[in-house]
């Protein structure tokens, strides 16, 4: 697998405190094959059960390979790793990433740059405050992608229906007003 080195425990413990992950602007993501975003996928989410378990906060490494999953949208990827997925998560989170193959989509960070351009055409950027609502954050790649002129002037609020996807997205935007719920629900 292609994922990054094993964290030390002194990295780990050098993370006291959360930090929101970014991706620089100039980078693109290229994920390869449905069994390599399978693989990734799988990293990721046993990486965030330990962080979970240890209770602690992704170290910007970790964010790195947390920022690489993909979900299940995909059919192919869920078929790839299949049974190590069924091991991996509980059922109730198995559930829902099948149920994720019909409405999970991921979208790619070319179109959410373009997205942000016609947003800062539209005066976006020179607002004293931003507040931002993503109803279906996914891992939160709106923000994460989002250009350096709106960082310290936007507010968030990341709503994701999937609890693993959450818990995910929990470990790249650790500051964020975030829920868990149906957007109906959140109000």
């Amino acid at each position: 697998m292609n994922a990054i080195e094993p964290t030390t425990a002194m990295e780990i413990m050098a993370v006291d405190t959360p930090t929101t992950f970014y991706f620089p602007s100039d980078v693109n993501l290229f994920l390869g094959s449905a069994k390599r975003k399978a693989d990734t996928n799988l990293a990721v989410i046993e990486l965030v059960k330990e962080i979970e378990k240890e209770g602690r906060f992704a170290t910007p490494d970790e964010q790195e390979l947390i920022s690489h999953y993909v979900g299940y949208g995909d059919s192919a990827v869920l078929s790839a790793r299949y049974s190590d997925v069924v091991e991996t998560v509980t059922n109730e989170e198995f559930a829902a990433l099948r149920a994720s193959t019909l409405n999970a989509h991921y979208t790619s960070l070319p179109i959410i740059r373009g997205i942000w351009a016609g947003l800062l055409r539209m005066g976006a950027g020179r607002r004293s405050v931003l507040r931002v609502l993503d109803p279906s954050a996914g891992i939160g790649h709106f923000q994460s992608a989002s250009p350096e002129c709106v960082r310290s002037i936007a507010r968030w609020v990341e709503i994701e229906l999937d609890k693993l996807t959450a818990c995910i997205l929990k470990n790249l935007h650790p500051n964020i007003e975030g829920k868990n719920v149906v957007f109906n629900d959140a109000v």
